[in-house]
């Protein structure tokens, strides 16, 4: 798949990293949720290569494990209100492979960030069996 999926809750912020995918090879699709995780979860399940996913901060670590769980070869990059992300959020998204960052980090360095996780594809994913 060369889906990339962009969950925020701000139509500002899907619109700015929506252009920021501008020219890359990448088809994105942009989607203001209702229930953030219900519907990242939802669209995990089409396994798009990457998820931009804006998270508010009240999101607990099994929710988190949940959504990743749902399209293990998916690349996550995670997007906190505020940094650093809470411990557990932290192990969680760096034993998945994902990446966390700060969402008011500029809109091209998030896509160079999910860029490159996406280089990255012909590694396993942790856990895979190759």
């Amino acid at each position: 798949s060369s889906e990339v999926v962009i969950v925020a809750p701000a139509e500002r912020a899907l619109m700015q990293l929506t252009l920021a995918f501008r020219g890359t090879p990448y088809h994105v699709t942009a989607v203001e949720p209702v229930r953030l995780l219900r519907t990242a979860k939802r669209l995990a399940g089409r396994h798009p290569a990457a998820m931009v996913v804006s998270l508010d901060g009240s999101e607990n670590v099994a929710d988190i494990r949940a959504l990743l769980s749902t399209s293990p070869a998916t690349r996550f990059v995670f997007l906190a209100p505020e940094m650093p992300p809470r411990a557990a959020l932290s192990r969680i998204v760096k034993e998945s492979g994902a990446a966390i960052m700060s969402a008011a980090e500029a809109p091209i360095v998030i896509v160079a960030t999910t860029i490159a996780l996406l280089s990255d594809r012909s590694s396993p994913t942790p856990g895979e069996i190759v």
